[in-house]
């Protein structure tokens, strides 16, 4: 018979590792920081984990808008104006192509 014997385990880690060593300097009187700072490495890890998860939060749903207006624009059949950006709506016939570039009209009649 085959016996498996497998652990997970996982230590305290570099913050709580950091944190014991402020709180047993604090009450030790070896170093007289205030209690916000001796908790530091507890908050300061808190708020920057807070900030990458906002961070990732806020890159993905840019992407999610750019994949929109791609699936909208290959939907929708637009372009761009070369010259000022223009979005051009093709099946409207709004745009001019000029020696194989897309101009919106009013590009178009300026470049004459």
């Amino acid at each position: 018979m085959k016996t498996t014997n497998t652990s997970n385990s996982s230590g305290i880690g570099f913050i709580g590792l950091l944190t014991i060593l402020f709180i047993t300097l604090k009450l030790t009187n070896v170093i007289s920081w205030t209690w916000v700072w001796v908790l530091s490495p507890l908050w300061i890890s808190t708020v920057v984990s807070i900030i990458i998860i906002g961070l990732v939060i806020f890159w993905v749903e840019e992407q999610m808008k750019t994949s929109d207006i791609n699936k909208m624009s290959d939907k929708n059949k637009t372009e761009a104006c070369y010259n000022c950006g223009t979005i051009i709506y093709t099946e409207f016939n709004d745009f001019k192509v000029i020696e194989g570039t897309i101009y919106c009209k009013e590009c178009a009649l300026k470049r004459r």
